[in-house]
């Protein structure tokens, strides 16, 4: 069970971040059947952030959501704190309302 998010600032040697399927991938082959990636790279200001997690998801909160979030079941989370560069479109917000029935905060 895990959630690991990391946030990379790319300095001036060219670094290739790996795609949402890579970083899925990668995990499998290590043995987790089941895992959720959002990987995100902002060429203007060479940021990046990686967030995987195990899933059946089975924290009470979830933090630095981004726009890359595809859905799932995720009935234990109590507390979602959003985190973007980008603004948040309404069918992110229809996401979230039917895959976070039990969101207090």
């Amino acid at each position: 069970m895990f959630n690991i998010h990391t946030h990379i600032i790319l300095t001036s040697i060219k670094i290739d971040l790996p795609s949402n399927e890579d970083i899925r991938n990668s995990f499998i082959k290590r043995g987790f059947q089941s895992v959720g990636t959002c990987a995100t790279k902002t060429p203007i200001n060479s940021k990046g952030d990686c967030h995987v997690y195990s899933l059946p998801y089975l924290f009470d909160d979830l933090l630095f959501l981004s726009n890359c979030f595809q859905g799932g079941q995720f009935n234990k989370v109590r507390m979602l704190m959003m985190l973007d560069r980008y603004s948040f479109e309404e069918k992110l917000f229809k996401i979230i309302s039917e895959d976070f029935p039990f969101l207090q905060k």
